[in-house]
């Protein structure tokens, strides 16, 4: 033993119990506060940082990595140099790391600073060191009961607070700092009011032990992290696994040799705290491995599933709570209950309350108050658990290691968890069909954004045809065709589309069951010599045309449904039935069945096959998805290659405009309702007012998207509705109900608002006192066009028309389009076509949806000739 290392008793002071644990109390909560914190805020930190979405998990799995290493490490060396001390070193590097991390620098460094949040596993183990060491028999029970329900108290409260301070700061980091302060005054405690250990163990540090069993943790969880994402089969997961477990053959093999280990093998395999650590791996499992099976059942839709509840994020946090607010009673609690029946039968008696809620709900699990009850019944069996055990272990562990007992009860349980979640996940993958968690689609109206920019170097006045001989050369890929000039033999079919057209104009349906369009359409296609196939749920018209020459698949839309509109326009074929085109439908489908006609009657010169996809239901029945269910992109036998569709709007006519990348926005929708509590008008403090709560809601929504995203990636959020019902003037309200529509523009800022939209509103609402539900429906998807076929087809228009009719979009438009769906499927593009007729003025044209836009017909011999030279050039590559 070195000259000068410390005794191993030290003679301090005695102290009061009150002493020890009250500032200790404080810290655990502060420390529970930490770790529940962050989770809600994941999708504005990443947002904020710009990442993805996997990176911003490693936020919290290199603290728990962290983690891994440290707990056995300052556990040791709280043993040998004193708990205080070491817990002291943990409290400044995790207020360091938060620090860091309020202030969001960048990547690398917030990971950096998560790391340094590592050290805060090790409080609890050194606290619970402390307390021991100063305090026996019934009065340390309590206590560490105290830590433990604290920590668990915390992390609730952290949760909760994370949503209110996000809702009501005005920036990420001021709300990043409300942690920073509960972890400076934790610091302050454990510098000046907590008291020192008085027990020691030889100073003698096992330098390779610690490093052994720390790189033999970091790989175990980073195996069981890629079993969980990747499979226990794949070659990556069992290559980490067998490697963590020769690491710890060989660390076990180390610390039986030497004779001041880092941790007492033997000590943790021995009879007396054997079982104690066993029990806590198999705790783990249990406590975390049942989060997300449990979330999963309750959020399932038993339409699609056979189980599940369909529940809502706030029915399963409901459930998620009564969970933990019991198991931190019972923590609280479970010392005066120990007292009267034994810690090991209460041991037993948690084991048997948690395992027997899992038993009752293989039977009882068709009515979600049972799954209520059986949570409560799981809460309190794992409080008395979560109390029991780290105090029983601190009673058998020697005097002098108390510290790295219940750091390796910490580490266990840990692993247990991560071994549960990687099982599960795998579980879960295997009995998951693909796609089954697909949002539903719902009704919303799609625009397309305003295309007013006038072009450089032109006017406003409608554009003739450019000069075009026959046939135009193309080249690709050193590929050299000659596609036909279509404009020529559009020009030909022009009358019939006009015809069809008004006709369809004259007559719109509404939805997804669209009889008479569906004939009319089948009438027009009748000549043709097309295979044609009708939709079984919906009215949709699938026909696929077979060139004469090899070569692959194209899809070409054209949408048919009409809006529940009364027509204003004054024309002659005006719709009088309460509905009307008034997005362009009708001149899409006629497009569509001139392109076919224009490529049939090339039928001989045309490689491979197109399929024609006539869809009803895209202003808000999700048509293209029910299609695409229903096998639409399997009709010609091959999946296609690349799929285009084109959508008219008002601005100069003839002109086509189209950007690669993002070109429409997602679309969803958000609702609410904030309940309160009514009552008369006049005495507003005897009720919980909804109504101030719901404006400044508004508002909060409001500044969450000017603040949240980024100027290049826009979000726009409008609140549409808001309403208090008809009641009395004179009453104030029970509820109030809000709903807005919210268009985005990326993945990654959908993710912030599907995670922060009803955070803003749990948040506003709880600090009223009120409640909220809240529902965030994925709509539409962003429309994104493939860039290299959205190059080619734009080359293929300018050759056509000339570069004075083709222009790339700046930046895309905020509209949504169910095109999307198939996009998401098939590398394509979305073109839009300008269509004002020459009189108007563009600066105060309608818009789509308009009860008054119009429409110049005249261009649907350009809208056939470019769908079928855009076809019939793909085919050819």
């Amino acid at each position: 033993m070195p000259s000068d290392a410390p005794p191993l008793t030290q003679s301090l002071p005695k102290v009061s119990a009150r002493a020890v644990v009250g500032f200790l109390v404080f810290c655990e909560l502060a420390s529970g506060f930490v770790q529940g914190f962050y989770a809600p805020l994941l999708g504005e930190i990443a947002g904020y940082l710009q990442v993805s979405d996997a990176d911003i998990t490693w936020f919290l799995t290199v603290q728990t990595l962290a983690a891994a290493v440290c707990v056995p490490l300052l556990s040791k060396l709280g043993d040998i140099f004193g708990h205080r001390r070491m817990l002291r070193i943990a409290a400044v590097s995790v207020l360091i790391g938060t620090l860091v991390t309020a202030f969001l620098p960048s990547y690398p460094l917030v990971l950096a600073a998560r790391v340094l949040v590592g050290p805060l596993a090790v409080w609890l183990p050194l606290e619970i060191a402390l307390v021991h060491n100063r305090i026996k028999g019934e009065t340390a029970r309590t206590s560490i009961g105290l830590l433990v329900s604290c920590l668990t108290g915390g992390a609730i409260l952290g949760t909760i607070s994370a949503g209110v301070f996000s809702a009501i700061l005005p920036s990420l980091t001021l709300t990043l700092l409300v942690p920073v302060v509960f972890v400076v005054v934790s610091v302050y405690a454990v510098f000046f009011k907590v008291p020192e250990s008085t027990s020691r163990t030889g100073a003698k540090i096992d330098v390779w032990g610690f490093i052994g069993i720390a790189v033999a943790m970091v790989t175990l969880l980073i195996g069981l992290r890629l079993a969980a994402s990747e499979g226990f089969g794949a070659a990556s997961t069992l290559a980490t696994l067998g490697a963590a477990v020769v690491i710890f053959a060989l660390w076990v093999l180390w610390e039986l040799r030497v004779t001041s280990p880092a941790i007492d093998v033997r000590l943790i395999v021995s009879p007396r705290l054997g079982p104690v650590y066993l029990t806590a791996f198999l705790f783990g499992m249990v406590m975390f491995g049942s989060q997300a099976p449990a979330t999963t059942f309750l959020t399932a839709d038993p339409a699609e599933t056979g189980y599940g509840f369909a529940a809502t994020a706030s029915t399963a946090a409901a459930v998620t709570a009564v969970v933990t607010i019991l198991a931190t009673i019972g923590a609280a609690t479970f010392a005066p209950i120990a007292r009267r029946i034994g810690i090991k039968a209460l041991l037993v008696t948690g084991a048997l309350l948690a395992a027997s809620g899992s038993l009752i709900q293989l039977a009882f699990h068709d009515h979600l108050w049972q799954i209520f009850v059986i949570s409560a019944i799981n809460g309190i069996g794992m409080g008395f658990l979560l109390g029991a055990l780290p105090a029983l272990v601190a009673e058998l562990a020697p005097s002098d290691s108390t510290g790295i007992a219940t750091g390796v009860y910490n580490s266990l349980r840990t692993l247990g968890g991560a071994a549960a979640g990687a099982v599960f996940a795998v579980v879960l993958a295997a009995f998951t069909t693909s796609g089954s968690l697909s949002s539903s689609i719902g009704g919303v109206p799609h625009r397309l954004g305003r295309l007013r920019r006038r072009l450089p170097g032109r006017s406003d006045r409608p554009v003739g045809h450019a000069d075009a001989p026959d046939h135009h050369h193309l080249s690709h890929e050193s590929l050299t065709m000659t596609t036909p000039d279509f404009t020529t033999d559009a020009a030909g079919i022009l009358p019939d589309l006009v015809a069809l057209r008004r006709e369809l104009h004259a007559d719109p349906e509404l939805g997804l069951d669209l009889p008479r369009t569906q004939q009319k359409v089948l009438a027009a296609l009748e000549a043709l010599p097309l295979e044609i196939t009708t939709g079984t749920r919906t009215t949709s018209v699938v026909a696929v045309l077979r060139g004469a020459l090899p070569g692959p698949t194209v899809l070409l839309r054209g949408d048919m449904d009409a809006l529940p509109i009364d027509e204003a326009t004054g024309l002659d074929f005006a719709s009088h039935n309460g509905a009307m085109h008034a997005c362009g439908h009708d001149l899409h489908t006629a497009g569509l069945v001139g392109a076919a006609k224009l490529l049939a009657a090339r039928r001989d010169e045309l490689h491979g096959s197109v399929i024609f996809m006539f869809q009803p239901g895209e202003e808000g029945h999700g048509g293209a998805k029910v299609m695409l269910e229903e096998g639409l992109l399997d009709a010609a036998g091959e999946r296609p290659v690349a799929a285009y569709a084109i959508h008219v709007a008002p601005g100069p006519r003839g002109v086509f405009a189209t950007r690669g990348g993002a070109v429409a926005a997602g679309s969803n929708q958000l609702h609410v309702t904030v309940r309160g509590r009514g009552g008369h008008g006049s005495q507003p403090h005897q009720t919980l007012d909804p109504v101030p709560a719901a404006a400044e809601i508004v508002l909060a929504l409001q500044s969450f998207v000017t603040r949240r995203f980024d100027a290049f990636d826009p979000v726009v959020l409008s609140v549409t509705r808001l309403s208090t019902g008809d009641g009395a003037v004179n009453v104030i309200p029970e509820q109030v109900e809000l709903a807005a529509t919210v268009r985005n523009m990326s993945a990654a800022s959908l993710a912030i608002l599907s995670e922060g939209l009803p955070r803003v509103v749990n948040g506003v609402a709880a600090a009223h006192g009120l409640t909220a539900d809240v529902r965030f429906d994925t709509m539409y998807p962003v429309t994104v066009n493939d860039p290299g076929e959205t190059e080619a087809a734009l080359a293929e228009l300018r050759d056509l028309f000339g570069e004075q009719r083709v222009m790339t979009l700046p930046t895309p438009m905020m509209g949504s389009e169910d095109f999307a769906f198939v996009l998401d499927e098939v590398p394509g593009t979305f073109i839009a076509l300008l269509t004002s007729p020459p009189e108007t003025d563009l600066w105060t044209a309608e818009w789509n949806h308009s009860p008054r836009v119009v429409f110049d017909d005249a261009v649907l011999g350009d809208q056939a000739a470019a769908l079928a030279t855009i076809a019939f050039a793909r085919t050819a590559r």
